[in-house]
């Protein structure tokens, strides 16, 4: 598939990081940094993406002691990693060649300090943009009790003529997925034993979702 036949798609994931350190035990006033060391990825299976990310927090500890009737600040810092893995799912991705950058923001949310201990706490958040080949999913099921119509039959027709694209079969949940679909208009038709084919438009700029709800034939 030649390159502007691929969409550019972004993913952003929120993760939770926690670090504990020590500071000098009569510290109450402490101040807290963080950073992104390394952001480390790897693809696997299933098109998720396994991202760990380094991060570094510092605790700026200050007091400020009388001496001879004048302040006198005296700092203390104190630091430490926390490595944690990210994973992110990232739909069509189908080689780590089509990964085009991972983009971080980081911040702290809280921060306590007890018994010469400073804990704190942010949100990692990481922007994930790549390229891949657009797709076309939804699920199959029927009018009366919502059943997954599991083997349902689809096609993905041609808009303009109506030819044969591609064809697959609905799971055991009643899902289905065309991958590698080029961006554009088309019609589905979705068939099933003693079910009413029906057909809808699909219109994929990246992905759409169309789902089926089945009807039985009347003279079944």
């Amino acid at each position: 598939m030649a390159d502007n036949d691929r969409v550019r798609q972004a993913v952003t994931r929120e993760v939770n990081w926690y670090a504990s350190m020590t500071v000098p035990a009569a510290t109450a006033d402490v101040e807290v940094f963080a950073r992104v060391e390394q952001l480390r990825p790897r693809l696997l299976d299933d098109f998720v993406l396994r991202i760990d990310a380094e991060i570094r927090v510092f605790a700026v500890a200050r007091n400020f002691p009388r001496l001879h009737g004048k302040l006198a600040e005296n700092g203390s810092t104190s630091s430490t990693l926390v490595n944690m893995p990210v994973f992110v799912k990232l739909p069509n991705l189908a080689a780590f060649e089509d990964l085009l950058s991972i983009r971080h923001q980081i911040e702290t949310s809280s921060t306590g300090v007890r018994s010469g201990r400073v804990s704190s706490s942010g949100i990692l958040t990481l922007n994930v943009y790549y390229q891949s080949t657009a797709s076309l999913n939804g699920t199959v099921t029927e009018f009366q009790h919502g059943r997954p119509l599991r083997g349902s039959q689809l096609t993905l027709l041609s808009f303009e003529d109506e030819s044969v694209l591609t064809t697959t079969t609905a799971g055991s949940d009643g899902k289905y997925v065309f991958y590698d679909v080029r961006p554009g208009t088309y019609k589905v038709e979705v068939a099933a034993a003693d079910y009413e084919t029906q057909v809808q438009v699909a219109v994929i700029n990246y992905r759409d979702t169309v789902d089926f709800v089945l009807h039985r034939k009347l003279d079944a």
